[in-house]
């Protein structure tokens, strides 16, 4: 439909036309998708998924359910009601209904399908293990890609607040936090910074609540993934040196360095590094003390060995303390064991990107059970942008929300050429070459034969 029969005034030959060409502002989903599909990220979940409708009600698949309801967080869009501005996208329709070929398939689920998936699909039972278990094993991807020889992996365990909205099932105000929130568990791999688990819990429990129920199955799905012979060592803060929690990872065979609270008794077995050393202290740097020793508190059945730092900032009187209790299988350099501890750091990172560029924060449901979904799902396709990120990176690792922005979010229109559907990407000279980079390491992806589907 032409707007103007002749002309614009200020130049004849320019006409504006309106036409119906298939338009799409995340031209670069194909991409992410074709990296999925080689790498069989989400076929172990699709394979295993439990369907309870019945075949002559469902329209869509639950192939095309579950991966437009991670690709749509992936997109940055991960509220249900953002399904109806989705739903007409056509690379979206060609990427996650593939089964039509040379034709573009209809309409993607609107919100009211997706949130009855979302609800009763995949809030069964059956099937919220086997999102726990594709989690774990998306975790994984990163370190069995790299075919080097595993003989140890730290993970890190950490809690967070997600602010709560209205009345929903498990929002509790929480003091420490002073909101009214949900107190989320967090075990990420590092230093790879995949998770593979999370949980959801009200926002007034303790720190260390369900942490033992929460950690230890999903180490023992890790350990049947990478062999008996791979050591597990735990990295956590002083809310979890809870005895109840160090008895369950000991009596389980998983080794930890988790800090823990100064009290006066394990400050009074650290005097010798109390004090700065002799001399003129230095007005540029930290001095840095190490001191190790055995201790027993009355409510444990024997002695644990700790590591404790004190740093003495320039300017500084008192020292800074570093108290860890650890359980490693052999005697390490406690320099070693701090630094360590330290690395721990990722972690606030995985938060913040699960919670800020993954839009994990807007919890929206209101049963726990169906939020607690909705965080699996957020911390999968975290991981598939973290994957995707790592297998198409050029020099230095990018942020999810910078691939988002540079690859994903690229314009594109569909033009057909016979029985085929051609996609064209608009990009400038820089964004071709980094597009013909991606797609050509994208080529390249294979699945690893221990996470196909069985």
């Amino acid at each position: 439909m032409r707007l103007t029969g002749e002309g614009t005034t200020f130049r004849s030959s320019l006409r504006v036309e309106v036409r119906d060409d298939s338009l799409s502002p995340y031209g670069g989903a194909v991409l992410l998708r074709e990296f999925e599909e080689r790498t069989a990220f989400l076929a172990g979940v699709i394979g295993r998924l439990v369907d309870p409708r019945r075949a002559c009600q469902a329209v869509h698949g639950l192939a095309t359910l579950l991966r437009f309801a991670v690709y749509r967080i992936v997109l940055g869009l991960p509220d249900v009601t953002d399904a109806d501005r989705l739903r007409h996208d056509p690379v979206l329709r060609a990427c996650l209904a593939p089964e039509h070929q040379d034709r573009m398939p209809g309409p993607l689920p609107g919100k009211s399908t997706l949130h009855r998936f979302l609800t009763q699909v995949l809030a069964l039972r059956a099937n919220r293990r086997v999102l726990r278990q594709g989690l774990i094993d998306s975790a994984l991807q990163p370190l069995l890609r790299s075919r080097a020889f595993v003989r140890r992996i730290y993970v890190d365990l950490d809690s967070t607040e997600i602010e709560a909205h209205g009345e929903q099932q498990g929002a509790r105000h929480s003091g420490h936090f002073r909101s009214t929130c949900f107190h989320q568990l967090s075990l990420s791999l590092a230093p790879y910074g995949t998770t593979l688990g999370v949980l959801m819990r009200p926002g007034n429990v303790h720190t260390a609540h369900h942490a033992a129920a929460f950690v230890i199955p999903i180490l023992a799905r890790v350990r049947q993934r990478l062999g008996a012979h791979v050591q597990i060592v735990l990295r956590a803060d002083s809310g979890f040196d809870s005895p109840k929690f160090l008895r369950a990872l000991e009596r389980s065979g998983i080794y930890y360095i988790i800090r823990t609270r100064e009290n006066a008794r394990l400050l009074g077995k650290c005097e010798r590094i109390a004090k700065r050393r002799p001399g003129r202290p230095s007005g540029r740097f930290c001095a840095t003390r190490y001191f190790s020793f055995w201790h027993k508190a009355t409510r444990w059945p024997g002695e644990r060995w700790f590591v404790a730092r004190s740093a003495f900032d320039p300017g500084e009187l008192l020292p800074d303390w570093t108290l860890l209790c650890v359980h490693l299988p052999g005697r390490e350099g406690r320099k070693h064991v701090v630094r360590t501890y330290l690395a721990r750091g990722k972690s606030e990172q995985v938060h913040d990107i699960f919670k800020n560029e993954m839009n994990g924060s807007l919890m929206s449901h209101h049963r726990l059970r169906d939020n607690q979904v909705r965080a699996v799902l957020t911390a999968l396709a975290q991981n598939l942008m973290l994957a995707f990120e790592a297998h198409v990176r050029r020099r230095k690792a990018s942020r999810p929300a910078t691939v988002r922005a540079r690859i994903l979010s690229v314009a594109a229109s569909f033009v057909r050429h016979g029985r085929s559907l051609v996609m064209r990407l608009s990009a400038n000279p820089t964004l071709q070459r980094l597009l013909r980079h991606v797609a050509d390491r994208v080529s390249r992806a294979r699945p690893l034969p221990e996470l196909l589907p069985t």
